[in-house]
């Protein structure tokens, strides 16, 4: 996407902090071509770990299904992490409640209720995770 070397080049900046509550950068190797790849991405921090979401139609994160040693920058920071594209169907509700836990406005861009006491609709987090990537980032010194 053309905007991406400008959110890039901000969260590179001392201006990162515009963007790096949420935004951070991941840089990794391509799979097959080895290239390297920086690619700018929305995250949520949930207890020692950073998890983000996409749709299956983008291509970023499939280089990292197999998992991965990549580095984030995070906070004008640079983290060495391990990536992993979550599988299975309960690994994917899982990271999705803590998402939401963290971050209780992605329920509402999901399309998830949430109960009184802050709770997600199982029926339909289980529905958003079937039709979302989830990709868990564990920072290398955890």
């Amino acid at each position: 996407m053309w905007y991406n070397t400008i959110i890039i080049s901000i969260l590179k900046s001392p201006f990162h902090r515009i963007l790096s509550g949420n935004t951070a950068v991941i840089t990794y190797s391509g799979h097959k071509s080895g290239k390297t790849y920086h690619v700018p991405f929305n995250y949520v921090r949930a207890e020692n770990t950073y998890l983000s979401t996409s749709i299956p139609q983008r291509t970023w994160w499939r280089n990292l299904r197999k998992g991965a040693q990549v580095q984030l920058l995070v906070h004008g920071k640079t983290i060495p992490a391990y990536a992993q594209v979550l599988s299975t169907d309960d690994q994917k509700v899982t990271a999705l409640r803590s998402l939401i836990k963290a971050a209780p406005m992605y329920a509402r861009y999901m399309k998830i209720s949430l109960n009184a006491g802050g709770e997600p609709d199982s029926d339909q987090i289980r529905q958003a995770a079937a039709e979302r990537v989830l990709i868990r980032f564990t920072p290398a010194e955890n």
